[in-house]
């Protein structure tokens, strides 16, 4: 597996067609799960599968984290060993209790074990009753977003450690997934669980000797001092740019403001970058770059185009990048998939000859999450 630039011919990628965890969603618990309405699960499916059969149409190998987690799990001491993941993360830990719903998991079937990590677990499956809440096991809905909880810089897998509590378990099951399952036999690995700082996929955009990375409500600048000494205790060495985004839930991810469509291509938010900071990292120093986004990408990337979210415009820029304009997937470079909600930047990328694919995402969107965000691409050609 590798990735050295986010434009380079997709081959390889991670999803997860949304399920069940997204039926798990009510008013009384979006928030906790990070959503901002509760989507129509049958609708998002469509949605999410004429993304992947697009993929697929254009050479992509397409895999599910689940369906990875189930053919790992054909081992029965990795079963055992995600039964006790599950125990572990369960709210109420009496011995009662647990040994309750380790009596049921272990004789589920290895699909159905895989489904009550990431669907959740309710105490009337238990045939209990809590007058305080309805779930001993949280849902993971926020699963389908496959960016977040792991990401690719050349042959190191990166796995995240997530800033909110509601989407920690993504991570446990990404580096169960990639430890065990042979498609990453041999696989370098960096874990950045066992440190304090938060990092997340959205946050990194891999663009060959560079790599941009979001400061966000998400990822810390520690966090990222401790990454780049990790890529350099593997003998990588880049030039970090970080991009101190406003603290805002529309801004939750870099990749929400910034992507790139091919090497000397990019679609960004003006609105956000003319109130984030931009920092180089040198020697663990963060120093300010004080020239304005436009004049650095030209110094760095020579004669760039930058598409801007909605042409600029002061209210449809506003609605297209909260509707992820901005967080297109590149297949190939100039070769994209965008959301069809964005009619405004979407004619821009025709004005300008991109090759996009605008597919629909009227529940999706809901997540606050784009295409790119639902991707996780593991290996790409060098063009």
């Amino acid at each position: 597996m590798n990735v050295k630039h986010d434009t380079d011919q997709l081959q390889v990628v991670l999803v997860h067609q949304p399920g069940k965890e997204i039926e798990q969603l009510m008013p009384s618990n979006l928030r906790r799960l990070l959503f901002d309405d509760v989507p129509f699960l049958d609708q998002a499916i469509k949605e999410h599968q004429t993304m992947t059969d697009y993929l697929l149409r254009h050479g992509v190998n397409v895999f599910d984290i689940t369906d990875l987690a189930i053919e790992v799990l054909q081992d029965d001491v990795l079963k055992d060993k995600l039964i006790n993941i599950i125990i572990h993360d369960l709210k109420q830990q009496s011995s009662s209790m647990v040994e309750r719903v380790k009596n049921k998991l272990i004789q589920s079937s290895s699909k159905e074990i895989v489904s009550t990590y990431v669907e959740g677990l309710t105490y009337m499956e238990l045939e209990l009753e809590n007058k305080d809440t309805l779930f001993i096991l949280d849902p993971i809905p926020n699963l389908l977003f496959q960016r977040d909880p792991m990401f690719m810089i050349d042959d190191i897998c990166v796995i995240s450690k997530m800033n909110m509590e509601a989407r920690k378990r993504e991570a446990t099951l990404s580096k169960f997934v990639i430890k065990h399952h042979p498609l990453f036999e041999n696989q370098r690995v960096i874990d950045m669980t066992d440190q304090d700082h938060s990092i997340e996929g959205g946050d990194i955009i891999v663009l060959d000797d560079y790599i941009f990375i979001g400061i966000s409500e998400r990822t810390t600048k520690e966090a990222v001092i401790e990454l780049n000494k990790r890529l350099k205790e593997h003998q990588l060495s880049y030039q970090l740019i970080l991009i101190e985004l406003p603290n805002h839930r529309s801004y939750m991810h870099l990749d929400t403001v910034f992507t790139a469509i091919k090497k000397d291509v990019f679609v960004y938010d003006k609105h956000a970058f003319e109130k984030s900071i931009f920092y180089e990292l040198i020697d663990n120093d963060l120093i300010l770059i004080r020239e304005p986004f436009e004049t650095f990408m030209t110094n760095q990337f020579g004669d760039v185009l930058l598409i801007e979210v909605g042409d600029g415009d002061q209210i449809y820029a506003k609605r297209e990048q909260w509707n992820d304009a901005a967080n297109t997937l590149a297949i190939k470079p100039n070769h994209i998939i965008c959301y069809d909600r964005n009619v405004i930047t979407n004619d821009l990328f025709n004005s300008f000859g991109v090759t996009y694919f605008s597919m629909p995402s009227s529940e999706l969107s809901r997540g606050r999450g784009g295409p790119h965000c639902m991707t996780m691409p593991l290996h790409r050609k060098s063009l």
